[in-house]
């Protein structure tokens, strides 16, 4: 009986959620011992590919979102944030641009 009590639920859910967010193309699960990357792309070789690449991992950070919403407002986007090195030039650059505008462009219209 103890399976089906509110908290038993909610740790189902918990632990859904988060093979879901490992599951993210773009976050790295490591050893314990190591940080987990919470962005993890590949070296790119063209910029405007690379910036399609990051409007598609906002789509797939939204769909998840959309999946668990007990968690939003975990700080999800910030830890994703905290992990870009936001000083990449070039075609690297455009994971991150891309990511961004494809979120910024979401939010506007949920805005209007």
């Amino acid at each position: 009986m103890a399976a089906h009590s509110p908290l038993a639920a909610a740790r189902q859910r918990s632990d859904s959620a988060l093979r879901h967010w490992q599951a993210l193309s773009f976050i790295q699960r490591r050893p314990r011992s190591q940080p987990r990357r919470f962005w993890a792309v590949p070296p790119a070789r063209d910029y405007h590919a690379a910036c399609l690449h990051g409007r598609q991992m906002a789509d797939e950070l939204l769909d998840y979102l959309r999946q668990h919403p007990q968690m939003i407002g975990s700080n999800r986007l910030g830890h994703i944030a905290a992990d870009i090195d936001f000083s990449v030039s070039g075609a690297d650059k455009g994971y991150w641009v891309g990511f961004f505008s494809r979120l910024e462009t979401l939010l506007l219209r949920e805005a209007v």
